[in-house]
């Protein structure tokens, strides 16, 4: 089970809480590395998308490695700006 990913089964992921629901299945896992696959959604909002880099982060303190699998190539762009626009702003505020 514990290498088996964890489908995101929500085609539309607007919120940052709906990333509370994916910490909890990941800690419940209680394996280093865990796989996400985006193959169902079609869309994230940016509030969602920050949260779940922050989240990354956040595990990644915790040793844990999150790998995502099947996520569209749009999403996949989207989600590297902000990664990006966030990454200039900590360099900003430094």
């Amino acid at each position: 089970m514990k290498n088996i990913p964890v489908i995101i089964k929500k085609k539309y992921l607007f919120f940052r809480n709906e990333t509370n629901y994916l910490k909890r299945i990941i800690k419940e896992r209680k394996s280093k590395i865990i796989y996400l696959d985006f193959s169902k959604v079609i869309f994230f909002s940016r509030s969602f998308a920050d949260e779940f880099l922050n989240t990354i982060e956040n595990l990644k303190k915790e040793k844990i490695i999150i790998k995502i699998k099947n996520l569209k190539p749009k999403l996949e762009f989207f989600l590297q700006q902000i990664k990006e626009k966030k990454e200039e702003i900590k360099e900003e505020v430094k």
